[in-house]
């Protein structure tokens, strides 16, 4: 039978384990996450029309409306048009005109906003609900972010309609590669907490 001192030393020595794992696996975990932000972020293309007509070829395709413009080879200049896109899209009230037409409220439209890699806005429908998608409604959508976008000095903005899907949202854990929802534990902790309470039950034992 162990001794009330020494189960008192095994659980000092469990503890510490306990505490190192614990470290080295949040070390571990800041690692994984510091090598996502040292991945090198591709550079913008060259915004042109022959960008925006590429897009037409995608089987989400639906319809594109307004103007690509030539935009310069200089990054800077890039990334102007960007920012131009993203703040008339999201940084401004246009969320709340296109509110009415989300599929949340009734709507059609699964998401909208800036395609950086494509330098337009995008709008997508949601594929399951195609008949209830038209020129008409199309059209209606457009005006409303053309005339906004007008006042944020955007002319004839370039606006691409495609499918979209609803996504699926688990708060039990995140969503894998392969669509499985996955979990995230820290190594050993399972294994050091059934250990401490088979210690405990001794020392209550005792």
């Amino acid at each position: 039978m162990l001794k009330r001192r020494n189960i008192g030393k095994w659980l000092t020595l469990i503890i510490c384990v306990s505490v190192f794992l614990c470290a080295s696996a949040s070390a571990d975990d800041n690692e994984l996450n510091d090598s996502e932000y040292d991945e090198e972020i591709p550079a913008l293309p060259n915004y042109g029309p022959e960008l925006f007509e590429e897009i037409k070829n995608d089987p989400r395709f639906i319809a594109a409306r307004g103007t690509m413009p030539e935009i310069g080879k200089e990054e800077e200049e890039k990334q102007k048009w960007i920012n131009l896109l993203t703040n008339c899209s999201g940084f401004s009230d246009l969320p709340f005109k296109i509110d009415p037409y989300m599929r949340s409220n009734g709507g059609s439209v699964v998401t909208f906003g800036c395609s950086g890699m494509g330098g337009y806005l995008y709008v997508e429908f949601d594929k399951n609900t195609p008949e209830n998608i038209n020129e008409s409604i199309i059209d209606e959508i457009y005006q409303i972010i053309e005339d906004h976008c007008e006042k944020e000095g955007i002319n004839e903005v370039p606006v691409v309609f495609i499918w979209g899907e609803v996504a699926i949202e688990d708060r039990g854990g995140e969503k894998g590669a392969d669509g499985e929802t996955t979990t995230r534990q820290t190594p050993g902790f399972t294994s050091i907490m059934v250990i401490l309470g088979l210690l405990s039950l001794l020392v209550f034992k005792r």
